[in-house]
């Protein structure tokens, strides 16, 4: 693997583990080695130290003594749990975003939709999670606060995991493009009440997407 000098040994192993676990190229239960990991990549064990503890804090392995790391599977609780705070978290973002809306973040927001739709036309998993994350982080940063930027952008990678889940759902993909130009549009009127119920259905669909997946595949409830 090259890395660039630009890039933090840490980042780069954290980012790679991730996006193996997303594309689920690492199973729920499977056995994670530093000694590995580090040798695959061809860094030190530092680094994999380092970023197995990210992973960790965000949910995505388990630490366990002498044994290394395990991957957590997901559960619906949560699930639902972690999308109800996400839900009241992003109606206060459109809230505080709403009057700071102007040209220049009308055309972030529509080149980020763009960006999702051409990611799903060609059926790119990771870009299709990189333009919607894209999407929401172009609001939460007009808020101008950031406290709670902060408190999303934590949230942000508790959701990574969930948000793949949904996104590898074909049957999602034209709600969520629907639900991008719903807000998109309601962000454009400035109009405050229909932009907070577009992001709730957005975040409602999610959940309900989520859910019948979990219940057809027999997931941990």
């Amino acid at each position: 693997m090259e890395i660039s000098k630009n890039q933090r040994l840490k980042d780069v192993v954290y980012k790679h583990v991730r996006d193996e676990i997303v594309a689920f190229k690492l199973e729920p239960g499977s056995r994670l080695l530093e000694e590995e990991v580090a040798k695959a990549l061809g860094v030190s064990r530092t680094p994999v130290r380092e970023a197995f503890g990210t992973l960790a804090s965000e949910g995505f392995i388990e630490l366990l003594p002498r044994r290394g790391a395990i991957i957590k599977d997901v559960t619906l609780k949560d699930l639902q749990d972690t999308l109800i705070v996400r839900e009241e978290l992003e109606i206060l973002a459109i809230k505080l975003a709403t009057p700071h809306i102007n040209s220049v973040i009308l055309e972030q927001l529509k080149k980020a939709k763009e960006n999702f739709e051409e990611a799903v036309e060609n059926y790119d998993v990771l870009k299709m999670i990189e333009a919607d994350t894209h999407f929401h982080d172009i609001i939460f940063n007009c808020t101008q606060n950031e406290k709670l930027i902060n408190v999303l952008n934590y949230l942000k990678e508790q959701l990574y995991r969930y948000r793949a889940i949904y996104i590898r759902e074909k049957a999602s993909l034209t709600a969520i493009i629907e639900d991008h130009e719903e807000i998109y549009k309601s962000l454009k009127e400035k109009n405050v009440t229909k932009a907070k119920e577009a992001i709730s259905k957005h975040i409602k669909n999610q959940e309900k997407s989520l859910k019948v997946q979990f219940i057809a595949k027999g997931g941990k409830t």
